[in-house]
């Protein structure tokens, strides 16, 4: 392959496996069975088209995400790389 040919293909959270990467790290972010329970039906009514993609993951990073330590962060989000590489 000639030098400048090189294609690279990412999704929006830069990884490449079949299905929602999203929903996987909303899964993993709820800490509780409420907190899954949430997220459930937040991508129920999205997938319903009740409310919109975006609106969808805000609600979810607001409800899930937001208030916990950088340490509890770090360690989600170390679970859901790991899973997404094992995906890819």
């Amino acid at each position: 392959m000639r030098a400048g040919n090189e294609l690279a293909v990412f999704d929006f959270d830069k990884t490449l496996v079949a299905g929602d990467s999203f929903q996987l790290f909303s899964r993993m972010a709820a800490a509780s069975l409420h907190g899954r329970t949430y997220a459930f039906l937040a991508a129920a009514l999205c997938k319903a088209g009740v409310i919109g993609n975006g609106a969808y993951k805000q609600r979810v990073l607001r409800r899930l995400w937001q208030g916990r330590t950088p340490d509890e962060q770090a360690k989600v989000l170390a679970n859901l790389y790991a899973q997404l590489e094992r995906r890819v």
